[in-house]
């Protein structure tokens, strides 16, 4: 084997172990979630109950982001991001995650009234559109200090626009999320996580440096 077959090697296990690492501390801090996930089966009657334990993903997000960001030590930097950021991460993740359970109650409304169909589309637009916001909050808030407006209203900006990076996202999020729970195999569901975290960093990572490039 060559010295360029083992600096490839050298990065894919690198990658690997970040995954794991990243895997490892998002179980660590959502608990409650990352089990409801693993072992209980998605219904309509417990959805709301689960969009509620996943306040907790929003400062775990901006937490790896940060980690992401400094590169280094993963799990340094994890918890030093985790510390530094967790009061806006928390305020700002609390009032999404509310948001997100008043339109996903009012989705699974529409859907059991047929009569009121014609909300269903708008409503998954707002869906799709807070949880896009939470990735790009999670990002922003790992990379820059600045006010909660000034986050948020940023995170909206990014998140309005970019239209086919950000349905990119989304139908990577959700492959990687149906191939776990099609799977049933909760260890193989905890990897793909950090895939998911991962993925994420690198994707909006890309979006944020064509905005910053752009003259």
């Amino acid at each position: 084997m060559d010295l360029l077959d083992m600096s490839r090697l050298m990065r894919l296990i690198e990658r690997l172990g970040n995954v794991v690492i990243s895997s490892g501390l998002l179980l660590m801090t959502n608990l409650p979630l990352a089990f409801s996930l693993a072992f209980i089966p998605i219904q309509r009657n417990n959805v709301l109950i689960l969009i509620g334990l996943s306040v907790t993903l929003g400062p775990s997000l901006t937490a790896l982001n940060y980690a992401y960001f400094h590169g280094d030590t993963l799990v340094r930097h994890f918890f030093k991001g985790y510390r530094d950021n967790w009061r806006q991460a928390w305020a700002l993740f609390s009032g999404l995650t509310g948001l997100l359970l008043l339109f996903t109650y009012d989705s699974l409304f529409v859907l059991a009234n047929p009569q009121f169909q014609f909300f269903l589309i708008p409503l998954v637009f707002v869906l799709a559109f807070l949880v896009l916001l939470g990735f790009y909050t999670a990002l922003l808030l790992a990379r820059y200090t600045g006010s909660i407006r000034n986050q948020v209203r940023n995170a909206a900006i990014l998140t309005g626009r970019h239209g086919f990076r950000n349905i990119g996202l989304l139908v990577f999020v959700s492959s990687v999320f149906l191939v776990t729970k099609a799977t049933n195999m909760p260890l193989l569901q905890l990897l793909l996580a950090g895939v998911i975290a991962i993925g994420s960093f690198y994707w909006l990572r890309g979006t944020l440096e064509r905005v910053i490039s752009k003259p």
